[in-house]
């Protein structure tokens, strides 16, 4: 039974083991990174921005209505007031409405219409009540300020250029989470192999213990030479428990990056890690130029894509300011 003990132990960790690959491992990450949460409502923040931006070409329909009634004392014998009253009274009812439409080269389009009524007891209105309407129409387009640009169009480049900038933030935070998680993973790889290489240098060392003990015995070495293999298996069983001690650390860094909280049970599993298996037919590929691959890394780098961003949104708060002073380069 003694010797069963050990497999059945065995058995029982691989059941409750944790297989995990490195696209399993980054998927975990990226879901529950809290900075990716944060970036991501970033980015639909910046997606409401741009509508919110773009609806000031939206058509306005504005309505109006006043209702007034009013008597203004006349201290004349003409003022046309009833018997008993000092002036007459006068109600008026006013209503517009008006469409408004902002157009893309700053111009402002307004139709309008309106009716009123007004109603007075006065002896010398001739009709009453009375009604009148209007109707109009209204162009205007600016010829010196605001005809480069306007604060419509500038608040919606502003929302584009913070929407690009959102969008690259959140692709540099998923390119550094998957970074650090394969890190992570191959660090764990690298020092179970450590380990294994430390264990595999224990029984060389017990082998060589073994070896000296027995050449001892048969009288071909002296007896001194056994403390100094003895000490050397002693050294390398301490290098086991560094390195032991080291994949512990690694594997936390691990689980503290596909962890959803603290109750994950990934805590209490024990990994086995499935590294990807390379294809058969699998050629490496040839090394580009060194230009090549700086003007690569220029053109896809999420963070220098940020910093773009942040220049074009200067540069649309300066351009309004810039408008108003002569162009020293025009002569």
């Amino acid at each position: 039974m003694k010797r069963f003990f050990p497999i059945l132990c065995l058995a029982a960790l691989s059941v409750h083991a944790q297989e995990l690959t490195l696209s399993d491992a980054t998927a975990r990450a990226l879901e529950k990174n809290a900075d990716l949460v944060v970036e991501r409502e970033s980015v639909n923040i910046a997606e409401a921005a741009v509508l919110r931006a773009d609806a000031a070409y939206e058509p306005t329909l504005r309505g109006d209505a006043r209702l007034r009634k009013h008597i203004d004392p006349v201290n004349s014998v003409l003022s046309g007031a009833p018997l008993g009253e000092l002036a007459p009274t006068v109600r008026s009812l006013y209503t517009n409405a008006s469409l408004v439409q902002l157009l893309p080269t700053g111009a402002t389009v307004s139709v309008f219409s309106g009716v009123s009524r007004d109603e007075t007891n006065s002896f010398f209105a001739l009709l009453t009540p009375s009604w009148s309407t209007s109707l109009g129409a209204e162009v205007r387009q600016p010829l010196m300020q605001n005809r480069r640009t306007d604060p419509a169009r500038r608040a919606i480049r502003i929302a584009r250029v913070d929407r690009t900038r959102a969008l690259s933030s959140l692709r540099r935070t998923a390119i550094e989470v998957t970074a650090a998680v394969e890190r992570a993973y191959w660090t764990v790889v690298a020092a179970r192999r450590d380990v294994d290489i430390r264990e595999s240098t224990v029984r060389v060392a017990e082998k060589q213990r073994e070896d000296t003990r027995v050449r001892i015995e048969a009288g071909t070495q002296a007896e001194a030479d056994l403390a100094q293999t003895s000490a050397e298996v002693e050294r390398r069983r301490g290098e086991v428990m560094v390195s032991r001690e080291n994949l512990i650390r690694a594997e936390n860094a691990l689980r503290n990056l596909i962890a959803r909280d603290a109750g994950d049970p990934i805590w209490d599993r024990p990994l086995v890690l499935v590294p990807p298996a390379r294809p058969a037919n699998a050629e490496t590929p040839r090394a580009a130029s060194t230009s090549l691959q700086i003007q690569h890394a220029i053109d896809h780098r999420p963070e220098l894509q940020e910093l773009a961003g942040r220049l074009d949104r200067q540069d649309v708060a300066v351009e309004p300011a810039r408008g108003l002073q002569p162009d020293p380069h025009v002569r």
